[in-house]
């Protein structure tokens, strides 16, 4: 009898481990291909050339220089020194960052704005005019208007629209705080605005700007003064006369050494040398109009406290500084300050060049009359020249046209080209009115004319070309002393008003030739 056996299928412990390795090959092998496809997927950008420093952009594959020189590759990330990092070709390197240019503030200092202010006309033009003068300058320039507490929000609006940071500021010393009596009874009246004069201390302040150019609204900037800027400047100063070197010499000598080290120059001015008394050159007021400040919060606490403790007879400290008009502010302060309680901080510059007022620099009118207010003795020629390089004082009505490079607005002794123009039309007027009642048989006993105009100096200084020049509108009101009655009055007003010459030349255009010649 036939035995049948049935098959079975028996699995080996050595076959079971060989399927495993298997399948664990397929799967792996399957995730390293879904891998590769996944980072693949951007086309990878292979062997280009980078330079030392560069960084592989996106998808690269391949190597790359760090910038000190180390070659590394992107997927390994391991490096190594190599000597084949080319260098960035100039054309491809990042242009170098600008160094950034230190600022220069033009200060001015408004204590009232009245609704006959007009002081916004000329914020508006020195602030035009300093900036203009940055264009070739090393240093930036920007503008700042400290104001007292009195100047209304549509003014200090006015004054950040033409370009000015404005800072409210009360005055550095209340006039009650004051401990000397007769600063504290005299100083709201002295000079030509008491003690609010002393706004201008705080351009020792501002600590944020290399150098603060403190300014009288009425002033103009024609050129850029960056001499004076440097940290150490030795460019521009006064030529002082002997007078004045030996009483800057004994005022050293006579120095508190025991106050702090305050090494360099924190104060550059002009001296205002029609105010100047003898012996000439030996106690100068400062014009108080141009100040060139070097911030500093020691020089500024320093000034307040002679200001609180008042030590004022016969000028300031017990010296001579401060005996004159304006003197018990800011033009007798500080000489006081920078010549005799710090001598040596301070610094005279040319007046003629930086603050040109055309002033007589002699104690008698006309030219090469009297003596030098400075203490210039001139060459015993006599010979006048008003040349400072020929031994004279010197004149700054003999100014050259473009010396100067700041100068305040004048002195308002007389008219202006402008109020000639008004000046010739009242006169016209009554000349007309007096023909023309005359030739009518009318009684006029007596004519008088007053005219004003508006002028925007913006056209006249180029800052917008399409602003009229000259007056934008004349106003005029014209008085009759006469018993006519107004409809003869009308008819007098109606000849003159066709017949007068100056109205013709002003309101018709006419053509003007003017040839210029060689002296």
């Amino acid at each position: 009898m036939r035995q049948r056996r049935k098959s079975q299928s028996i699995i080996r412990g050595r076959d079971l481990l060989l399927i495993g390795l298997i399948a664990t090959c397929v799967l792996h092998l399957y995730v390293v291909t879904q891998t590769h496809h996944q980072a693949a997927e951007p086309e990878d950008i292979v062997e280009i050339e980078l330079y030392r420093g560069e960084t592989p952009p996106a998808g690269y594959v391949g190597y790359y220089c760090q910038s000190d020189g180390v070659k590394c590759h992107t997927e390994t990330h391991k490096c190594w020194d190599s000597a084949i990092c080319a260098e960035v070709p100039a054309e491809r390197r990042p242009p170098p960052p600008q160094k950034k240019k230190k600022v220069i503030a033009y200060a001015i200092s408004v204590t009232g704005d009245s609704p006959g202010w007009n002081g916004i006309d000329g914020a508006a033009v020195l602030g035009h005019s300093a900036v203009r003068a940055h264009r070739n300058s090393s240093y930036d320039a920007a503008l700042v208007a400290f104001v007292s507490p009195s100047v209304s929000e549509a003014g200090r609006h006015k004054l950040e629209k033409v370009g000015f940071r404005v800072l409210e500021k009360k005055l550095p010393v209340e006039v009650e705080e004051i401990q000397g009596k007769l600063l504290r009874e005299k100083i709201s009246s002295n000079g030509c605005c008491g003690a609010w004069e002393l706004l201008k201390l705080y351009a020792w302040t501002l600590t944020e700007y290399h150098r603060v150019v403190h300014l009288d609204v009425d002033s103009l900037v024609l050129q850029n003064f960056d001499e004076l800027f440097d940290d150490d400047p030795t460019v521009g100063g006064a030529v002082l006369s002997p007078t004045a070197i030996s009483t800057a010499k004994k005022n050293f000598e006579k120095r508190d050494t025991s106050l702090p080290v305050l090494e360099g120059i924190y104060a550059q001015y002009t001296m205002d040398w029609n105010m100047a008394q003898r012996p000439w050159g030996s106690n100068p007021p400062v014009q108080g109009g141009f100040v060139i400040a070097r911030p500093s919060l020691v020089v500024y606490e320093e000034m307040v406290a002679i200001v609180r403790k008042g030590d004022f007879q016969g000028g300031w400290g017990g010296t001579r500084a401060g005996a004159f008009y304006g003197g018990m502010t800011i033009q007798g302060l500080l000489p006081y300050y920078f010549m005799h309680y710090r001598p040596g901080t301070g610094r005279e510059v040319r007046g003629c060049v930086y603050n040109n007022m055309a002033s007589n620099p002699r104690n008698v009118g006309g030219f090469g009359k009297g003596d030098c207010r400075d203490g210039t003795v001139p060459p015993a020629s006599g010979a006048y020249t008003g040349d400072i390089n020929k031994g004279d004082c010197e004149d700054c009505r003999l100014s050259r046209v473009e010396d100067p490079q700041s100068m305040p607005g004048g002195q308002n002794t007389g008219p202006n080209p402008m109020d000639l123009v008004l000046g010739a039309l009242t006169t016209c007027q009554d000349i007309t009115y007096k023909a023309y009642a005359t030739a009518l048989g009318i009684d006029v006993q007596r004519v008088e004319t007053a005219c004003e105009g508006d002028l925007d100096l913006r056209g006249f200084l180029g800052v917008d070309e399409a602003v009229r020049k000259g007056f934008q509108v004349i106003r005029g009101t014209v008085t009759l002393t006469t018993n006519a009655d107004e409809a003869t009055i009308t008819k007098l007003k109606g000849a003159v008003d066709a017949h007068c010459p100056m109205c013709a030349t002003i309101s018709d255009k006419i053509p003007v030739s003017l040839t210029v010649v060689k002296a």
